[in-house]
């Protein structure tokens, strides 16, 4: 499941001493199923409603986990509601509580949970009549995230030539005049 970790992305978000969350309406959401050697693709283009989670509980164990839960609205009108869980006791996977970090982590071994490693997705899930639903669910081999970058801030440089090409166009505006 490929969906945006952009804070700018996303109508909220909430920080505390153990979660980060990035919530309410968001951007597209794709969604990538093997099933029997075949790849099925899935993109919705907008994010209805939709929460990212990564949390790091503290305890005698500690923990990792990251959860995320979207439903977006397909192109014929009916809804894809889509989820995952990644959770160890045991592994340490999560550097802080910020999405702007890169994770790579095969979730077969001992240190995860075949159980607290899900993935569902959902087509139609609000039921539209004549369209069809489908219902996947599975664990997941991997788990990755890949940080989207924020958008590219200027430099002071570029702030300037905007000052002076404005400059310039007031200049001939006021000449004509």
């Amino acid at each position: 499941m490929t969906v945006s970790t952009a804070p700018h992305e996303w109508t909220s978000n909430m920080l505390d001493e153990s979660r980060y969350w990035l919530f309410g309406a968001g951007p597209s959401v794709t969604d990538t199923i093997t099933l029997k050697g075949k790849t099925f693709t899935f993109t919705a283009p907008l994010i209805k409603w939709g929460a990212q989670q990564i949390e790091i509980s503290s305890g005698p164990y500690g923990s990792n986990s990251v959860r995320s839960q979207t439903k977006g609205l397909l192109q014929d009108g009916s809804t894809m509601f889509m989820g995952y869980s990644v959770y160890s006791h045991a592994a340490q996977f999560l550097k802080g509580l910020t999405f702007q970090q890169a994770i790579s982590v095969d979730t077969t071994g001992p240190l995860f949970l075949a159980e607290s490693n899900s993935s569902y997705v959902q087509f139609n899930s609000e039921f539209v009549p004549g369209l069809p639903t489908a219902y996947f669910d599975g664990s997941l081999d991997h788990f990755s995230i890949y940080p989207t970058p924020d958008a590219p801030i200027p430099e002071p440089a570029t702030y300037g030539m905007l000052l002076a090409g404005l400059g310039l166009i007031g200049a001939f505006a006021r000449r004509k005049a």
